[in-house]
């Protein structure tokens, strides 16, 4: 069971589905993650079974199919684009038909500090710099990439959700979102 927590740890906290302690040091995200993993499993027997059908799920549906030379995890690692070539311009494509940061259109950047980054460079309508804070994951979008969903606070109040894909490496977005505004 302990082996299989670890593992599940590790995999939320790579998922992107840790504590939500963005910018907090890995230690304290691990600590935080094994709590809300003690808390989880004060039932183990039903955790257990639970786990093993998740996981069992994610490997039948992710892994790679045999001999393919694409490999996801290593993908996931690196930040880089899990789409590449025609793939990759007809899904730009399609997601430019969207919203820039809608679901269908999610805000391309490279790992957690560029979602961070092009947080803290946009502009709500007054002027003011949004308050943020991740939401979650939401599962694979238009990149086949795992997204991401950030909620943005304007001191009107008004609040709004930016998707954000962080699996491409090296790019810089430089639109705003609909709505606001960014600077360099």
């Amino acid at each position: 069971m302990k082996d299989t927590i670890i593992l599940i740890a590790s995999a939320a906290l790579v998922a992107g589905l840790g504590s939500g302690l963005e910018g907090a040091p890995a230690a304290a995200q691990d600590v935080d993650l094994q709590r809300t993993l003690n808390e989880a499993t004060a039932e183990p027997d039903s955790y257990e079974e639970t786990v093993t059908v998740e996981i069992d799920a994610e490997v039948e549906e992710e892994a790679p199919a045999e001999g393919d030379g694409d490999d996801y995890l290593s993908k996931m690692f690196s930040g880089k684009p899990f789409l590449e070539g025609d793939a990759m311009a007809a899904a730009l494509a399609e997601a430019d038909k969207f919203p820039l940061g809608s679901s269908k259109n999610p805000v391309r950047v490279s790992q957690p500090q560029g979602q961070r980054a092009y947080l803290r460079r946009l502009r709500c309508p007054g002027g003011d710099q949004p308050a943020f804070g991740r939401v979650g994951n939401v599962g694979p979008g238009v990149f086949d990439s795992i997204v991401d969903l950030y909620e943005v606070e304007c001191a009107d109040g008004s609040v709004h959700e930016i998707y954000m894909d962080m699996y491409h490496a090296g790019h810089v977005e430089d639109r705003p979102v609909p709505g606001f505004t960014i600077t360099p």
